[in-house]
């Protein structure tokens, strides 16, 4: 589907820095866990407590360290993706390099009309990656939860142990990432929605001339379109997109040509 990608070197540097943020929260966590688990054997001394604290202040800078640079390769990578999508649909120059062959808007009329569709085809294919996330982080959570429950269950929740793991769970950020994607969700699908619902009343008005209320409800679409991305900051699972890609681009074609597009 794709020819020339301009963001996606970007883009992958951010994914690399969210891999590295996964592993140290990771690290961090068995850590949390070792460390107040030690503390119950008599073997435990001040200088384990010394290490265990170095080692935890370490991993926190680390992990400020790599939020950081996601959030500046991210933003990078989002400003050169939206660059390329207004030199699509309005055939302006403001990206150092065109997105040839990435957007499926051949035959779109420059200006408005195009906006919409790259928007649209987007917030489409987009829906199905997040789907897929949220159900792979709500599994997840479940399982999550279980042990904590487990943990209650078998020794206090008053216990350090049930703090620790507590703690874990919350720290790898489990419930606000399934919040995000759950949030993202529902707000692809809404803009996939009322896409479907712009193009009808185009498809009924003289010619399919766009007046000036549906120029503001496309304007509309592709601001929340890029606020939602923008508040998300989550990157797509590659490996989930590249598996539903192929189906998702037939079933994109086949809903251009419901709405002749």
């Amino acid at each position: 589907m794709a020819n020339i990608v301009p963001q996606k070197p970007a883009f992958d540097v951010a994914e690399q820095y969210m891999t590295w943020q996964k592993w140290i929260e990771g690290g961090a966590t068995v850590l949390s866990i070792t460390g107040t688990l030690l503390s119950f054997c008599s073997c435990y001394t001040g200088a384990w407590a010394i290490a265990f604290g170095g080692a935890s202040v370490l991993l926190t800078i680390s992990v400020f360290f790599v939020q950081l640079r996601f959030a500046t390769t991210y933003t990078e990578a989002e400003k050169i993706r939206r660059d390329g999508l207004i030199d699509s649909a309005f055939g302006s120059r403001l990206a150092d390099r065109g997105a040839e062959g990435y957007y499926d808007n051949e035959g779109v009329n420059e200006g408005l009309g195009k906006l919409l569709t790259t928007i649209h085809q987007n917030s489409f294919v987009s829906d199905r990656t997040v789907t897929a996330m949220y159900r792979k982080v709500e599994r997840l959570n479940v399982v999550a939860f279980i042990i904590l429950l487990s943990v209650a269950v078998v020794s206090s929740v008053h216990s350090q142990a049930f703090i620790a793991i507590l703690q874990a769970f919350l720290s790898l950020s489990f419930l606000g990432k399934a919040i995000k994607l759950g949030n993202l969700k529902k707000g692809l699908e809404q803009v996939n929605s009322n896409c479907k619902l712009i193009w009808e009343d185009i498809g009924y008005a003289d010619e399919g001339q766009l007046d000036l209320i549906c120029q503001g409800r496309i304007i509309r679409e592709a601001i929340r379109y890029e606020t939602m991305l923008s508040y998300a900051s989550i990157m797509l699972d590659s490996k989930i997109y590249l598996r539903q890609n192929d189906e998702a681009t037939d079933a994109w074609h086949d809903l251009r040509k419901r709405f002749n597009i």
